[in-house]
């Protein structure tokens, strides 16, 4: 014998039940088959698809996607303010204030007995916290269910959670909480809220409204919180919140009058592009503005319920939001009585503390 002709297999039939072969031979077998390959298996009722094998076939052949797909969301409350982690659980946050003066600011010294004197008065204020916290219940049916399945409602909850945590940041932040105002509307002493200085009744969108007039509401709103500041150069606003329904307006072709017989000529691709090049502010401290869109929720928190363009300095000496204690999860064991896996989410914040108003403008009506 050759010795290859060990590795030969042999020849086997395949032993197939009676029945069976006479089930795929029958015409009913084959016309349902055809009707599967040709429009797949809505063209089927559940019995054929049943006896072609496509329901088995679906099960086996089917491509899972394992991420979780949540409600979509846009969260930016961490993009417009500076933040201060860190405190834990307390009842209040504190900041102290200066007053430095002194009577005689040019005392000349060893030559006069007219020597200046340095005196300072100090002050804090107090800013209260506020603590959030959230349940999830996991019946321990639903979970050995899910789990057999290979999925985890824990995550599922988990991320939920997460969610909430951060349209309660959201809020926190631009509206505020209780009697304290948020980023969006502070009604401390300095704050201006003046009427926007567009031409039109439609504010951005009027009719009538041109985009030097819109860049105007920029220019003007920097010149409010500069003199209100005493033209202190690190007063003028550099970052900007504009509604999302007025972001159009902004990417309007910039266009400069030439005089009524003249026609316009484009000067810059949008106005936002001629805003960032010609801000009043760049010439005083040479910081570009930062202009972003706001939530759609936040569409009509000007006075009157009317669209705001607001203005501030991005720094946390001027501005800042505290997280004191960020979101953690507590517990999670099996509660017997329940029947379910219980946890709990906890957190703590504080609120938007404006250091300086005067340098928070809103523009209301744009």
């Amino acid at each position: 014998m050759n010795s290859n002709e060990l590795y030969l297999s042999t020849p086997r039939r395949a032993i197939i039940d009676p029945e069976t072969e006479a089930l795929a031979k029958s015409p009913t077998y084959l016309r349902n088959l055809y009707k599967l390959r040709m429009n797949g298996a809505q063209s089927l009722g559940v019995k054929d698809a049943s006896s072609t094998g496509q329901i088995f076939l679906q099960s086996q052949l089917n491509k899972p996607d394992p991420r979780l797909h949540m409600p979509l969301e846009g969260h930016t409350w961490f993009r417009d303010v500076p933040l201060m982690n860190g405190g834990g659980w307390v009842d209040t946050e504190t900041a102290e204030f200066v007053d430095v003066f002194s009577p005689n600011t040019d005392g000349t010294g060893a030559a006069s007995n007219d020597i200046g004197v340095v005196n300072f008065n100090r002050s804090q204020d107090v800013y209260p916290t506020y603590a959030w916290q959230r349940s999830i219940r996991i019946p321990l049916v639903e979970s050995l269910r899910l789990a057999q399945a290979n999925k985890s409602p824990n995550d599922i909850l988990d991320k939920a959670v997460r969610t909430d945590w951060n349209k309660t940041l959201d809020r926190r932040v631009y509206l505020g909480r209780e009697a304290n105002q948020g980023l969006l509307n502070s009604v401390l002493p300095g704050v201006s809220n003046t009427a926007s200085g567009t031409v039109s009744t439609g504010g951005w969108l009027g009719t009538n409204t041109t985009p030097l007039a819109i860049v105007q509401d920029f220019q003007t709103t920097a010149k409010i919180a500069w003199a209100a500041s005493g033209n202190a150069l690190d007063s003028i606003p550099d970052r900007f919140l504009v509604p999302g329904s007025r972001w159009d307006a902004l990417l309007q072709p910039m266009v400069l009058p030439l005089g009524s017989n003249l026609g316009t000529v484009p000067a810059f691709t949008t106005i936002l592009d001629w805003i960032k090049a010609r801000y009043f502010g760049i010439s005083i401290n040479g910081k570009t503005p930062e202009i972003v869109p706001l939530p759609s929720w936040a569409e009509t928190i000007g006075t009157g319920n009317t669209a705001q363009l607001t203005a501030y300095v991005f720094n946390d000496d001027f501005l800042n939001f505290g997280i004191l204690q960020d979101i953690q999860r507590m517990g999670g064991p099996l509660s017997l009585q329940d029947g379910a896996f219980v946890a709990t989410y906890i957190a703590n914040t504080g609120i938007v503390r404006v250091y300086r108003p005067t340098t928070l403008v809103y523009r209301y009506g744009i």
